[in-house]
């Protein structure tokens, strides 16, 4: 193998490892108030579980804390916990698909969100699609950066619905 070959190699595996290793960052993926359509309010607290997730690149626990961070800033409802012990309502999203591109410039989600209220009866039911993109150059960051933008489109999307409810 000549020398540039070897080269390509170890740069090639050495961008695939740092890919590997680079986890999404939540205040990357938290949504600010002014990204957000005015919308209405509940009263309420709200309690959050996050099932499913990229452990690569935005986990479940990622994702969970820019949705209530979100939700916090979005004043959608009075406030917003992971798995709180006392809330009026519950926000489970499942995320069941997380698919990278083959050069990480973009970056499929599909999640299932469901609120309901304490008696288990189901308010809003919904599969949000979504996808991110990403034009950096260097892999790692291209790869979570695509993964990031992904899951706040997911998020702003449904904090868009939560907004606009009765």
């Amino acid at each position: 193998m000549n020398t540039f070959c070897r080269f390509a190699s170890i740069v090639l595996l050495l961008t695939l490892t740092a890919a590997c290793s680079m986890k999404g960052v939540a205040r990357n993926i938290v949504v600010s108030p002014e990204e957000l359509k005015a919308g209405g309010s509940r009263k309420g607290i709200v309690s959050v579980v996050v099932l499913g997730g990229d452990g690569d690149f935005v986990s479940s626990q990622t994702f969970a804390q820019a949705l209530v961070a979100s939700l916090n800033n979005s004043k959608i409802f009075e406030s917003a916990s992971l798995q709180a012990t006392a809330y009026d309502f519950e926000l489970a999203v499942i995320i069941t698909k997380c698919l990278h591109g083959q050069v990480g410039y973009s970056h499929a989600l599909s999640s299932k969100w469901i609120l309901s209220d304490t008696s288990g009866s189901e308010l809003w039911s919904e599969t949000i699609a979504t996808e991110g993109y990403s034009n950096m150059i260097v892999g790692a960051v291209r790869w979570r950066q695509s993964a990031e933008r992904a899951a706040k489109s997911a998020i702003t999307e449904a904090l868009a619905i939560l907004s606009s409810m009765d």
